[in-house]
């Protein structure tokens, strides 16, 4: 089993110390290589799980208010003032550990990305930033838009840097509605939401980019009966915001060259 402390301090080392590594269970160089990823406290825990959401956490925290909000399944939050009992230690922690590496093996050997076979024909290359907190959405995005030239972001603040950086170069935004709160933005209260929280940062990002002179679609696979955005969706198509074209797209999944075939080219067969 292979660990990597996020951020290495005495309580970590003591930690690496008191269970021991042995040949084939010792600290690695990078998040991608381990088995494990050992944080201590909860407070980098949001960043660490948004970069690196496919690994398992190990928190250790000596905070009780760390240790009472519900985790997603692959974050274990273990008491360092009592690594040895039961509920809250090592052993459970282990346990909780194999059960989620069993499920993900599962999911993995049951799921396959689809490539669809309906893909929309555009009549020319387009420059298009597509943003999405999920990898798998964007990994979509290349292959439902063969031929056009993509950059890509996985939360508002690299967005916003890169159409700082290069805006007059889109002709195209194609964002998702709801993604992970950020820490590039300090008004903003982290502690209030949960790791796996998200909120309508699409929006600002339309609001931004249309400013900037660029159409976007939004597009989302919320669920409609559970989130007021994706169900505002199934009555309001589009808009017309700062000069711009702006869609929503509620009905077709991550369909990205479906959003930017109605987005730029609408009279297309098929739009």
């Amino acid at each position: 089993m292979k660990i990597y402390t996020l951020n290495p301090g005495p309580l970590t080392r003591a930690f690496l110390q008191v269970f021991g590594l042995s040949s084939d269970q010792r600290e690695v160089a990078t998040p991608e290589e381990a088995d494990i990823v050992l944080v201590t406290g909860t407070q980098v825990l949001r960043d660490a799980f948004q970069r690196h959401g496919g690994k398992f956490f190990a928190v250790l925290s000596a905070a009780k208010t760390d240790l009472q909000p519900a985790q997603p399944e692959n974050v274990f939050v273990m008491d360092s003032l009592n690594l040895f009992k039961e509920e809250r230690g090592v052993s459970a922690m282990l346990a909780c550990h194999k059960a989620w590496s069993a499920k993900r093996a599962t999911v993995a050997a049951e799921t396959t990305l689809p490539v669809p076979s309906d893909l929309a024909k555009l009549s020319r290359s387009y420059m298009v930033l597509v943003v999405d907190d999920s990898v798998q959405n964007l990994s979509l995005a290349a292959m439902v838009l063969p031929g056009q030239k993509i950059a890509v972001a996985q939360n508002l603040a690299d967005a916003l840097r890169l159409l700082s950086l290069g805006g007059d170069k889109f002709d195209a935004v194609l964002t998702d509605l709801n993604m992970p709160p950020d820490k590039a933005y300090p008004a903003l209260n982290l502690e209030r939401y949960g790791v796996t929280d998200t909120v309508p940062a699409g929006i600002a990002l339309m609001l931004e980019a249309t400013a900037r002179g660029i159409p976007v679609a939004i597009v989302t696979d919320a669920n409609h009966h559970q989130d007021f955005f994706s169900a505002m969706f199934d009555c309001v198509k589009g808009a017309e915001v700062n000069g711009q074209k702006v869609l929503f797209r509620g009905d077709s999944g991550k369909r990205w060259d479906r959003a930017l075939q109605a987005l730029l080219e609408p009279d297309a067969p098929g739009e």
